[in-house]
């Protein structure tokens, strides 16, 4: 194909039709207040201000050329209705298109005959959803893999010949038409073709309509001004004006770049066939989600499509070798080759405990390029900070707890990802993300969506239900469980041998009567709503109970219900005596809220670890609780995940509240291994209570089954 020649004038007409069938310099919205004040808008280019460039405005001027430009926008699917009632029946059209916008179907073109519609979309289901519409009034046909072709001019019904001139090139080219649409005083010559006869259709048109008219223009810029056009557009951007279409050559060029937490895909994205891939107006090139980096550039690849790869260049330098990897274990090297047979990206399911992190730190030298840690608290910032250091050497990078440092090996907090890692999302060859769980929904996924890193590891002992929509979210940001091994597989050999002792316990009679009057209109509610809505789950009724009337009183007084059934009289003396118990073991005692930790405390006269006890205050208690000068911590949600407390040998389960996940992470507190270690946790549950409830909910088999004691009130 030549070199595209520029526009000097056009229309705002032309300039939207062209904006709609591809073209990306203007926006036609973005004419509107030039078009009301009859504005003139010159388009120029920054990089060749000496360049005349395009002018748009209302009216032109007289212009030899009855063409300004073809377009084309392929992907378009055309429904034709046949029916002999059409015919002499008034109405029968708008019926048709009511049909049609029912359905949300964005109709681009129309033709008709006595007794046949024809419409072109380019959304399938919407097309579809119309076609069941229009059943009931004729026979519904449907073709696909269709493109729209048009030839934008000014003023071209008073063009003698241009239908001949332009159906004639066709014919030439062996393209055939099936549909046109030419409207009286239209500026657009419209056709449908196949998809795949797109290239020779420009090309004929192209030599027709345009070549004989400038051949000097073209010999004066050929030397040294070619440019490419983009795919589908009918002007390219190379002079940040309009120029005639060049549309044979396509792009086989692709650059991949970063901004702002995303791909830009510059050049010819047509051929990833990624949905996620679209425009972004502001900035005129297109994006992507950061994480399909490797996926996008794999499939360009294996299309043929050469690429230029900038983020190659803006990896952080490798890590040094390790300095003394440790020795994994067995199970720990099935993990590990079971990640790298997967592509090296997936998650890893392990017990709290069984050595995730020297697993982790395996997987990183193994792979010798740069890692992203993503930790859930600062507690972990610093214990893997530490740990790396210990097998790299080296200055180890650290964001987060106000410290902001880059390195070949960093780790980040999970909110310090979340704020930031649209800066630096692409500095890192692989991610490694702890208590990966967290990321199957929310807000915080966005983190992981803006990282380009190829590989990518997860590390969790609670991973989400397979089928669910977590599930499926977190195998699309990091990958499917490739290895999964239980606490009770590994105890006893890899972990401390568990021993898990149920005690039931009674509410005495003032509790009784105080939860049965606070429970009942809730439960009544309950009942109710259930009754009306089958198998709406549990957020889903607490918000229906919440919007009726006194809903909220019910919901009050069910809360007072629950912390009864917590925490009751006896279940705070059964504790008291277990610690007593234990006095020659370090005891962690885990409560269902931080209200009940605080009393469990006050009893016992030990240290609550909260959410609002401070760093340094948390850093004391621990030291002293792994010296021995503290036997007993109370909490009530923090040690569940993210403090490494190995010394404890002995859980006591006052309450819960999260489930299955958060009882799992408790009994894996205590399982790291030591030398004579016996890991023992107690289950506090209160009889016919929402205690028992929650305690069916979260139970699930242990390491080594569950001994029952009954304590009466």
């Amino acid at each position: 194909m030549k070199v595209a020649q520029n526009i000097p004038t056009m229309s705002f007409d032309e300039a939207a039709e062209l904006a709609y069938f591809g073209s990306r310099v203007l926006h036609p919205e973005t004419l509107l207040p030039a078009m009301k004040r009859n504005i003139p808008v010159r388009v120029l280019n920054t990089n060749r201000p000496e360049h005349r460039g395009t002018v748009i405005e209302r009216q032109p001027g007289p212009r030899p050329q009855a063409v300004t430009s073809i377009a084309y926008k392929e992907g378009q699917r055309i429904l034709t209705v046949t029916s002999p009632r059409m015919f002499a029946q008034a109405g029968f059209l708008s019926r048709i298109f009511e049909a049609a916008s029912r359905s949300g179907t964005v109709v681009d073109m129309v033709a008709t005959s006595e007794i046949s519609v024809s419409l072109t979309a380019a959304d399938p289901e919407a097309l579809d959803r119309a076609a069941e519409n229009l059943k009931p009034l004729g026979e519904c046909r449907m073709l696909s893999g269709k493109t729209i072709l048009v030839v934008v001019g000014h003023d071209l019904p008073s063009r003698a010949g241009i239908g001949r001139s332009i159906l004639g090139a066709l014919a030439d080219a062996q393209v055939n038409v099936e549909m046109i649409s030419y409207a009286a005083g239209s500026i657009n010559f419209s056709m449908v073709i196949d998809d795949a006869d797109v290239g020779r259709a420009v090309t004929a048109l192209h030599g027709t309509l345009f070549e004989h008219r400038w051949q000097g223009s073209r010999r004066r810029r050929a030397a040294g001004d070619r440019r490419r056009t983009r795919r589908g557009s009918s002007w390219i951007l190379a002079d940040s004006c309009w120029h005639r279409a060049c549309f044979v050559v396509r792009v086989t060029t692709l650059r991949i770049g970063f901004d702002r937490g995303t791909l830009r895909l510059d050049g010819d994205v047509t051929s990833l066939e990624e949905p996620t891939v679209c425009l972004d107006p502001r900035t005129a090139f297109h994006r992507a989600p950061a994480h399909l980096y490797a996926s996008l550039l794999g499939r360009a690849r294996a299309r043929g499509v050469t690429v230029d790869d900038a983020l190659a260049t803006e990896l952080l330098p490798r890590p040094p070798p390790p300095l003394a990897l440790p020795t994994l274990r067995d199970y720990q090297a099935q993990a590990l080759a079971a990640f790298e047979a997967f592509g090296s990206r997936g998650v890893v399911v392990l017990p709290t405990g069984s050595g995730k992190t020297l697993l982790a730190c395996a997987a990183m030298a193994r792979s010798a390029v740069s890692a992203l840690v993503l930790v859930p608290t600062c507690a972990l910032l610093e214990q893997w900070r530490q740990l790396l250091i210990r097998v790299f050497g080296g200055t180890i990078g650290v964001v987060g707890d106000g410290t902001f440092e880059l390195a070949s090996i960093t780790v980040i907090t999970f909110a310090s990802a979340w704020q930031k890692l649209d800066a630096f999302g692409h500095r890192f060859g692989m991610i490694v993300v702890d208590e990966a769980h967290h990321f199957a929904a929310g807000l915080r996924t966005e983190a992981l969506e803006m990282c380009t890193a190829p590989l990518r590891l997860g590390l969790t002992a609670t991973p989400p239900e397979p089928g669910t929509v977590a599930e499926a979210r977190l195998r699309s940001l990091l990958g499917p469980v490739v290895f999964h091994r239980t606490a009770a597989e590994l105890a006893g050999t890899h972990l401390a041998p568990l021993a898990v002792t149920r005690h039931t316990l009674d509410l005495d009679l003032e509790e009784r009567r105080l939860y049965e009057r606070d429970s009942a209109p809730f439960l009544e509610l309950r009942r109710h709503v259930l009754r009306a809505q089958p198998g709406l789950d549990w957020a889903g009724c607490m918000r229906h109970i919440a919007r009726m009337p006194s809903g909220r009183e019910v919901l009050a007084a069910m809360r007072r219900a629950t912390a009864i059934a917590t925490l009751p009289r006896a279940k705070l003396a059964l504790v008291e005596a277990l610690v007593r118990e234990h006095a020659a073991d370090k005891v962690l005692v885990f409560a269902a809220t931080a209200d009940d930790a605080y009393r469990l405390g006050h009893a016992l006269l030990a240290p609550v670890i909260s959410s609002e006890t401070p760093r340094l205050e948390r850093q004391a208690i621990l030291e002293a609780f792994g010296r021995g000068a503290v036997r007993a911590l109370v909490s009530a949600r923090v040690l569940n995940e993210g403090i490494d407390v190995p010394e404890a040998s002995v859980a006591i389960v006052a309450g819960g509240s999260l489930g299955q996940r958060e009882h799992v992470q408790r009994i894996g507190r205590v399982l790291r291994p030591q030398p004579g270690k016996q890991a023992l946790v107690h289950e506090l549950v209160t009889l016919d209570t929402v205690d028992e409830a929650r305690d069916r909910a979260r139970r699930r088999p242990h390491a080594a089954p569950a001994s029952a004691l009954s304590h009466p009130a």
